[in-house]
């Protein structure tokens, strides 16, 4: 999955240091940030590594994707992502659509050809939003077809900024075979309590099955000479 993005680098540079070839192997795969996945009660999150205001996706991440949608196909699957979708999500001040995916030609691709792709967490915008579509509102960019409803969530983010958020408050999403829950939990010191404000229903059929194996993954890069495995999936 990997090699054929890095098979010019050369690895020759401080040949003494055992490490070398790993440390070349990470930088050379984009892959500073560890992109992981875990399954959760039969449900597939894919976690992607994002820094900052970077809003376009490295080509190696597009490989881990594909790799684990095309392994889970008929899995229910959730996306976990800094940044947000273009045009799922509140408009910046009213007027102006806020940044998200600029490689939007193929986020949309992937959610066409992966129906079970059902929902995308994102947060950097520090807006409350919830938004439920088969395509993007076109309101900054043309519109892009999704091939299915797909929900997008940007829930409280606990650090308050222009006072648009609730700081103190966190969303729960609850999943179940028929559908997805969400409700606000307001932490209010040592107590707590449910608040009204991120009430959602959505009714969609999901791979929801308590009694199944749970699990991670992420990227592990083994040395064994001049070879480099990928081992993808983990016991939890």
């Amino acid at each position: 999955m990997i090699s054929a993005r890095i098979h010019n680098e050369d690895y020759t540079e401080n040949s003494n240091d055992p490490h070398t070839v790993v440390k070349a192997l990470v930088n050379a795969s984009e892959l500073n940030s560890y992109p992981y996945a875990f399954m959760r009660n039969n449900i597939l999150f894919l976690a992607i590594p994002e820094n900052a205001y970077v809003m376009w996706t490295s080509p190696t991440v597009y490989e881990w994707i594909q790799y684990m949608t095309n392994t889970y196909p008929n899995t229910t699957t959730i996306i976990l992502s800094h940044q947000a979708i273009e045009d799922t999500t509140l408009a910046d001040s009213g007027t102006h659509g806020y940044r998200g995916k600029q490689d939007m030609d193929w986020w949309a691709s992937l959610f066409r050809n992966n129906t079970q792709i059902k929902m995308w967490i994102h947060g950097h915008n520090h807006w409350a939003d919830w938004y439920q579509a088969n395509e993007s509102s076109g309101l900054t960019i043309p519109v892009h077809d999704f091939g299915h409803e797909m929900a997008f969530s940007s829930p409280y983010t606990q650090t308050d900024w222009a006072n648009r958020n609730e700081e103190d408050r966190i969303v729960i999403y609850t999943l179940s075979p028929t559908g997805v829950t969400t409700r606000a939990w307001e932490n209010n010191g040592a107590g707590g309590s449910w608040v009204t404000g991120y009430d959602h229903t959505w009714n969609v059929s999901t791979t929801f099955d308590a009694s199944a194996q749970d699990w991670y993954s992420f990227p592990v890069f083994l040395q064994d000479g001049e070879t480099q495995l990928t081992d993808m999936k983990g016991c939890m």
